[in-house]
């Protein structure tokens, strides 16, 4: 018997996600896993970044939020995802409210709405307070930066690769899911999609890792480019801005205000006198549909 699955597309500056709300599946033989392989292939399926389950509001007023990547890994949470699905339960009147709980595998998090009139203008995100404890993140390392023969071999020394390159250092942070950031003097794509495999897998993440390649301008301003765990490189990554900013702040680069440019527009990003980490970007649909899930 055929099933059909109705879904919306939505991206955050090009991060791509299929919404599907948790209900559309309930009572089917499905495997979330296997299905977000099949919708998010490119040339197969719809098309995207990941699928984003949505569920609730629960008692509490949540709305409930499972990130399933391209590869059918789940991750933790998702910073454009989040933005993505406030405003899908906003726009569909799931639950419209000015300031919005988003519950994740990584905890629930607060989304302030934007309006002009019953427009959305933005999302406001509390990302939490960023961890640096090696356990926590996890990364098995004990120096900051940690310094990766990409490859093979790692540690904190001045030691090169075969080709007589230096290590890349990177500089382990947790927020929500782990990120490794790098700053560069130039942003290459080969690089991103070179390097950025490599360092996801290294034996010193055993979770895997999203990988920043961070470009400073200014005191107030970055350029990412981000390879994701799970996805590859994606136009955009929230948590990845967020993490490339932490950095670059405890590093005297910046100060806790910044505008990070992403390959298709720009988050706000700030660090308050608490730790606390805010992202402020857009969100916008695409398109709906049915998936012939078979």
């Amino acid at each position: 018997m055929p099933i059909d699955i109705e879904f919306t597309k939505m991206h955050g500056l090009g991060n791509d996600f299929i919404v599907v709300e948790e209900k559309a599946l309930s009572g089917l033989d499905l495997d979330p896993a296997q299905l977000a392989r099949r919708m998010c292939h490119r040339q197969t399926g719809i098309g995207a970044d990941g699928l984003l389950l949505v569920s609730g509001p629960d008692p509490d007023d949540a709305v409930g939020m499972r990130v399933l990547n391209p590869d059918g890994s789940e991750s933790s949470m998702c910073g454009n995802g989040i933005r993505c699905v406030a405003r899908y339960v906003h726009d569909r009147a799931i639950l419209r409210r000015p300031v919005l709980s988003v519950r994740t595998r990584a905890g629930v998090m607060t989304v302030v709405v934007g309006l002009d009139g019953d427009t959305v203008t933005g999302l406001r995100i509390d990302m939490g307070l960023p961890q640096f404890d090696a356990a926590l993140i996890p990364v098995r390392a004990g120096a900051d930066p940690v310094a990766l023969l990409v490859g093979g071999a790692s540690g904190s020394g001045t030691a090169v690769s075969s080709d007589g390159a230096p290590p890349l250092r990177f500089h382990a942070v947790g927020l929500g899911v782990p990120h490794a950031v790098t700053f560069v003097e130039a942003l290459d794509d080969a690089q991103v999609r070179g390097t950025g495999p490599r360092v996801e897998r290294h034996p010193l993440f055993p979770e895997g890792v999203n990988v920043n390649f961070v470009l400073p301008l200014a005191r107030d301003r970055l350029r990412v480019r981000t390879w994701e765990r799970g996805a590859g490189a994606t136009l955009a990554c929230g948590s990845g801005a967020c993490a490339a900013m932490v950095v670059a702040a405890r590093r005297g680069l910046t100060g806790p205000r910044v505008t990070v440019e992403l390959e298709l527009g720009e988050l706000s990003v700030e660090q308050q006198a608490d730790g606390r980490v805010f992202m402020t970007g857009p969100a916008e649909h695409v398109c709906t549909g049915l998936f012939h899930a078979r």
